[in-house]
């Protein structure tokens, strides 16, 4: 998990500081390309989509309404990636499958080998139900807690804790057969 950015420079960043907004881009943009990579199969268009985004409703963020900004910007991000998958789905553009991105250190068969592995879990992820999916998600790729992926969701955070437990087990399942 990244170091918070400092006040003073997200409140320069929502004032619209070029040098604040780059500091947060590169402070939180591990994060967002994680969930493009979960929810856009073209997460490199789709990174600079919701940065876009992003930085167009950053002076809508307001501290004092309880969400970190680390917590906003994840739900701003899947909100986002949300509802272009759903555009992408009514005008039926067909777009790439995702690749997993290459590290820059490891040998090839290595990267072979974490490829297919990160293809297996995105299959695995595609079969779970998408509510389920999405506390996946926020979980483990965004690092929410519980009670930000309950309000998020709309719903008590043991309703959460039973979809998260219910999709480890079906990806644990799934997992297994492939």
């Amino acid at each position: 998990m990244s170091a918070p950015l400092p006040p003073s420079t997200r409140l320069a960043a929502q004032r619209g500081d070029r040098a604040a907004r780059a500091e947060l881009v590169a402070v939180y943009g591990g994060l967002v390309f994680s969930l493009c990579r979960r929810y856009a199969t073209d997460p490199e268009d789709a990174y600079q989509d919701a940065w876009v985004h992003v930085l167009s409703r950053l002076h809508r963020y307001d501290e004092t309404r309880g969400a970190s900004l680390r917590t906003w910007l994840a739900l701003i991000v899947r909100n986002r990636l949300t509802d272009r998958r759903r555009v992408r789905r009514i005008r039926g553009e067909v777009v790439a499958p995702d690749e997993a991105q290459p590290s820059p250190d490891p040998t090839p068969e290595q990267h072979a080998h974490r490829r297919r592995q990160v293809q297996r879990v995105e299959r695995a992820l595609s079969h779970l139900d998408p509510v389920q999916r999405d506390a996946i998600v926020l979980h483990y790729t965004a690092d929410m807690p519980l009670s930000d992926i309950a309000r998020a969701q709309g719903v008590a955070v043991g309703t959460v804790k039973s979809r998260l437990h219910r999709a480890r087990a079906h990806l644990a399942a799934l997992m297994e057969r492939s």
